[in-house]
């Protein structure tokens, strides 16, 4: 044996072994094989314990050193394969209700896959650069990954449409804005906002009154509607700004 897991209900036990056709299934009551796991191409120097039982018990998976993840569904006794681009040891995150699994690495997306079918339902696009680490929250409704580019996004993890941006400038000034540049933040970091229209560069104060939201992060994660002056705030694109 080279490597052993629990599942999350403490009744079955993945065991991996250095011959990759005998690692296994153990039922930990009966002591019976359930299932033979062929980990086919394992390179154990890099691979070890990469492999992960679902929240429920259900299903495990595993990284294959070809870039591939294998899906295992005990109760219906098959196998999935999901082609990725990642390579073997990348994030993975499984949901809280076991249905879907995060992909996240190198790239500046997340990819999000059935975890009954191995097929891609959601890419999160929204980082320019690597992302480092995603989470989903307790109840299963909001995705955040941290990117490279010092951005912490927060994700609709039902449809998977981004929710705003937060950035964390130097000591403890942030910015917090979404997809239509509603904005807020601390005073510093509001004074240092600035868009552009080419290359020309446009005061914030021209259109902070219409566009700046006190406690927008909190309103958008409690569904409130976001309102200027008790009217539906307007969008950057309803400003025609570079006209």
């Amino acid at each position: 044996m080279y490597a052993v897991s629990f599942s999350p209900d403490s009744k079955l036990l993945l065991i991996e072994s250095l011959n990759s056709s005998e690692s296994y299934l153990l039922d930990i009551i009966t002591g019976n094989k359930l299932h033979r796991v062929n980990l086919l191409n394992h390179n154990f120097t890099t691979l070890k314990n990469l492999s992960f039982f679902s929240p429920n018990s259900q299903s495990f998976l595993w990284w294959d050193s070809d870039s591939t993840i294998r899906i295992y569904d005990i109760i219906k006794d098959k196998e999935y394969v999901i082609n990725t681009r990642f390579g073997p040891g990348e994030g993975v995150v499984l949901t809280p209700d076991s249905k879907q699994v995060l992909l996240h690495g190198f790239l500046s997306s997340v990819h999000i896959h059935d975890l009954s079918t191995g097929k891609e339902v959601h890419v999160l696009a929204g980082h320019t650069s690597s992302v480092y680490a995603a989470s989903i929250s307790p109840d299963g409704k909001y995705i955040t990954t941290i990117g490279d580019d010092n951005r912490n996004i927060v994700w609709d993890a039902l449809t998977g449409k981004q929710l705003f941006t937060h950035l964390q400038l130097e000591g403890n000034d942030w910015l917090v804005y979404d997809e239509h540049m509603h904005f807020d933040g601390t005073p510093m970091a509001i004074s240092s906002l600035y868009l552009t229209c080419g290359l020309d560069i446009i005061d914030v104060n021209r259109v902070k009154d219409s566009l700046w939201i006190p406690g927008l992060a909190t309103k958008i994660m409690n569904g409130e509607p976001l309102l200027n002056q008790n009217y539906p705030a307007p969008k950057l694109s309803d400003l025609k700004v570079c006209e």
